[in-house]
Order: C-alpha cells, then sequence, then structure tokens
C-alpha cells in the first residue's frame, strides 16, 4: 500500500497519526503486534504512544452524549440554521447542556438580528427609493458581516468555546442560564 512507506520515513508511532488513521492492521508493521490496531491508536493506549514519545496535540471533544452527538458538535450545527437550534432547545440530552443552549439561544438571536436588519434596511429603501443603490450594497454588507459572525461563531462552537456576542451574546446567557 501507498501509505505504508510513509509510516516508515522518519515518523514515529504518535507523530503519524494523520496516516495511522488510514491504516489497517495489514498495512502495520509485524513488530507492532496484534495488539496493535486502529482502536487501539484511536485510543491513546501506551502501544500508539510509547512512553517517552510526545502525545499529538489539538483540541478534545467533549463527552458524547447518549445519541452520539457531542456537545461541542451539537453547538456548532446550532448555527447552520435556526431549525436546528430549535431542537437542540427541545431535546432531552442537549437541553440539559448550559452550553448547547448557549450556542442554539445565541444563533437564534443572531438570526432574528439579521432579519430585523435586512427589515429596517428594507424600510429605508421602501421610503427614499433615491438610496436603492446605497441600500442594495448596504444589504450585501451586512450580510457579509453576518456570515462572518456565523462563521467564526460555528468554528468557536465546535472547537468547544464560547464567544459573546455583543447584544445577542447577552441575551442567550440569560435564556440559556435560566
Amino acid at each position: 500500500m501507498l501509505l505504508y512507506p510513509l509510516y516508515w520515513i522518519g515518523a514515529s508511532a504518535c507523530r503519524s497519526a494523520f496516516f495511522r488513521g488510514y491504516m489497517s492492521n495489514s498495512d502495520l508493521p509485524d513488530a507492532l503486534g496484534p495488539a496493535h490496531n486502529l482502536s487501539s491508536a484511536l485510543s491513546a493506549s501506551p502501544i500508539a504512544c510509547p512512553a517517552g514519545q510526545p502525545r499529538a496535540k489539538g483540541a478534545f471533544m467533549s463527552e458524547s452524549n447518549p445519541s452520539g452527538l457531542s456537545d461541542n458538535a451539537a453547538a456548532g450545527i446550532a448555527y447552520i440554521t435556526i431549525i436546528p437550534a430549535i431542537i437542540f432547545l427541545i431535546v432531552a440530552p442537549y437541553k440539559n447542556s448550559s452550553y448547547v443552549r448557549f450556542h442554539a439561544w445565541q444563533s437564534i438571536f443572531l438570526y432574528i438580528a439579521w432579519a430585523v436588519v435586512h427589515i429596517l434596511i428594507g424600510v429605508v429603501q421602501n421610503f427614499v427609493p433615491t438610496v436603492l443603490f446605497l441600500t442594495l450594497t448596504l444589504w450585501q454588507f451586512v450580510d457579509l458581516a453576518f456570515f462572518v459572525i456565523l462563521i467564526i461563531v460555528f468554528v468557536k462552537a465546535f472547537n468547544g468555546k464560547r464567544i459573546l456576542l455583543p447584544i445577542t451574546g447577552v441575551l442567550a446567557e440569560k435564556q440559556a442560564n435560566r
């Protein structure tokens, strides 16, 4: 297999985590024995990362719920649309987590704020038709700003961090702690 030579090129068992995830037991060297398999490598067993060698660094996911979806994943998915955010506020394993509730409420308030800003721009456009080109450009900038904010909180939620947005974050925290 193509990945087998890459496994031996100066990479220890811990430093080649990327390649190790794509290798089956038949691709591993015989010296590691039958105890070395993909499940033991992913569980960070002593065989996968021997003593004295550094472990791979990175963000760790929170424990998964009985449904199999971690709190970090649920919090990130809540930002995709308003529908998953509402579902996570209703479904039992997620409505008990303050982390998921916070991100679900912040997502809902962010989408509401986006809709309110769009309505306000539309009202200005209808009352002052001469600013049509300004409002169209303003609409694009507002959409871009909301999209950038959405991507930032989406990524941070998947990484297990809370970002309090100026108005929606404060409201979301109050709702999540109720």
